[in-house]
């Protein structure tokens, strides 16, 4: 529950857990500077494209993502996280890593999950 209200502090905009999911992807494809479109986001995970395509909007409108033309198929836009959302999942990450027992300045996500696997 500590995490869930990390999550509600630090993260206030991810109220679902599409809008999470969708941060998360977002923000693991910046760390690994993965060109990310909306096409490709929607093929991973399970969500209604038109609930989505609202969340997109919403985080697009709140200043938290960028959404721009694929200079390589104008028809994709590309998904990128604002210095804003950065800044938030830091912070969140550096909360979940004091509740998870970390000791390391970022948390890692991958490991964490398959602790739990």
């Amino acid at each position: 529950m500590t995490l869930r209200q990390a999550v509600r502090e630090l993260l206030p905009f991810c109220e679902t857990f599409v809008t999470y999911d969708m941060v998360v992807l977002i923000m693991a494809a910046d760390e690994t500077s993965t060109s990310l479109n909306i096409k490709a986001i929607n093929a991973l995970l399970p969500y209604s494209p038109s609930y989505m395509r609202q969340i997109f909007r919403d985080l697009q409108g709140d200043g938290l993502i960028e959404v721009t033309r694929d200079p390589r198929d104008k028809r994709n836009s590309i998904v990128k996280p604002t210095a804003k959302l950065r800044t938030a999942f830091a912070a969140f990450g550096r909360r979940a890593a004091s509740i998870m027992g970390s000791d390391g300045d970022r948390y890692d996500v991958k490991a964490a999950l398959a602790a739990l696997a």
